[in-house]
């Protein structure tokens, strides 16, 4: 190959620094995408946001957050930390979450759970606005909703789940038919009613061992009450348990985290009882 002049050169490195200014074409059949909230297009704007993901990210999906009530993945920073250079620099301390899409009333006739229009953009339906100009870009949008709810929700109290002491939890229950029709009437409203490229649904629980023996008490002090309701199955866990055997890395591992967890939330005296012995490890 013959070497390049110096004038060929300078042309290719000019035309490289031209091109860079502006969006590059998608030449890959992967997906690469990124979760974004309506939040951020009301704050920043549709066309802007999504240059920004096209120059900085090479962005071809978007996961947009479309149902929640929770502010991870729907609302601005968490207040407290710091806030990003871009986008309305405040925390948005009154977030309230819900369906930032149009809610269609025909789909939720099975289900208690019916008044969940998001009020915090109003006016604003995130799919029908942000669609047109992310197909244009050739972006796919995904639905993105995820298993995160309100006490203060009409109708929510017959879907909630209730813990061991008798009070309704934050989470629904799975099982209740109210709550698998909810899912499934927001999941028809959104393919019946946008031409979508996919659906996205979350649900970041751990299971009912882990609730009972208190593994979400990571918060301090203000767990203690949980943790004070649920050392009665604490301690018939640890009552029953056998001893599992620690010639394998996994047994010492279990046998390690789960007389941690016994030393940090039973009394000294029942950690230290011949029931002890066994602590968890069985369960794990």
């Amino acid at each position: 190959m013959n070497e390049l002049s110096r004038r060929e050169f300078t042309k290719l490195i000019a035309a490289a620094g031209v091109a860079t200014r502006f969006p590059q074409t998608q030449t890959t059949n992967r997906v690469i995408g990124i979760q974004v909230g309506a939040v951020s297009f009301v704050d920043e704007g549709i066309a802007s946001v999504l240059d920004r993901f096209q120059r900085d990210g090479n962005i071809n999906a978007l996961f947009v957050a479309t149902f929640t009530y929770g502010r991870g993945i729907a609302g601005r920073q968490v207040p407290g930390q710091p806030l990003p250079d871009h986008g309305k620099q405040e925390y948005d301390t009154n977030f309230h979450g819900g369906n930032y899409a149009r809610t269609h009333e025909q789909y939720y006739s099975h289900t208690a759970l019916k008044e969940i229009q998001a009020p915090d953009h109003p006016g604003f339906d995130v799919l029908a606005e942000v669609l047109p100009q992310a197909q244009s870009r050739r972006i796919k949008i995904f639905c993105w909703y995820e298993d995160v709810f309100r006490r203060d929700l009409e109708g929510i109290d017959r879907l909630q789940e209730v813990t061991l002491s008798g009070k309704k939890a934050s989470t629904i229950c799975f099982h209740n038919p109210e709550v698998q029709a909810f899912w499934r009437a927001l999941t028809e409203d959104y393919l019946r009613s946008y031409p979508i490229d996919g659906v996205m649904w979350g649900s970041e629980r751990q299971g009912p061992f882990g609730n009972a023996i208190g593994a979400i008490c990571n918060l301090g002090a203000r767990c203690t009450g949980k943790i004070a309701s649920e050392r009665r199955l604490l301690r018939f866990f640890v009552a029953s348990a056998d001893p599992i055997s620690g010639n394998s890395r996994v047994g010492k591992a279990v046998e390690r985290r789960s007389e941690e967890h016994v030393c940090k939330h039973l009394p000294s005296d029942e950690v230290n009882s011949p029931g002890g012995n066994g602590r968890l490890a069985h369960l794990a």
